[in-house]
């Protein structure tokens, strides 16, 4: 399963409302739509300074601007699908711990399984 990455900087906390996750971390990434279908990609995870703050399901609309390739998604507090919810409690029983992630790009996408194996101990 792909979930998709997103590293921000902005005052976000865990805990925060998902209507804040949506207007700080829906906003426009430069990610090409087919990386999130391809996957496809379920889940979104949000790291503030390697800590994980959040985890979503990904709405199913994406809109992106083909004169900025900026891509704006929708964060879900859940899922159709049982089984991405089973992985979203997983992440969220891991809020607040700390992932050994480096990537250069701020929104990026990753296997599940490759992601967990970068948590910190």
């Amino acid at each position: 399963m792909k979930i998709l990455i997103i590293k921000t900087t902005t005052n976000l906390l865990a805990g925060n409302s998902i209507d804040k996750f949506n207007a700080e971390v829906g906003a426009s990434w430069k990610i090409r739509p087919e990386r999130l279908y391809k996957g496809p990609v379920s889940i979104v995870v949000v790291l503030k300074d390697k800590i994980l703050i959040g985890a979503f399901a990904l709405g199913d609309e994406i809109h992106h601007n083909i004169a900025t390739c900026r891509t704006t998604i929708t964060l879900l507090d859940q899922s159709k699908n049982p089984a991405v919810n089973k992985k979203i409690a997983e992440l969220r029983n891991l809020i607040h711990c700390k992932f050994d992630y480096r990537a250069i790009n701020p929104a990026t996408t990753k296997n599940f399984d490759d992601f967990i194996n970068t948590l910190e101990d």
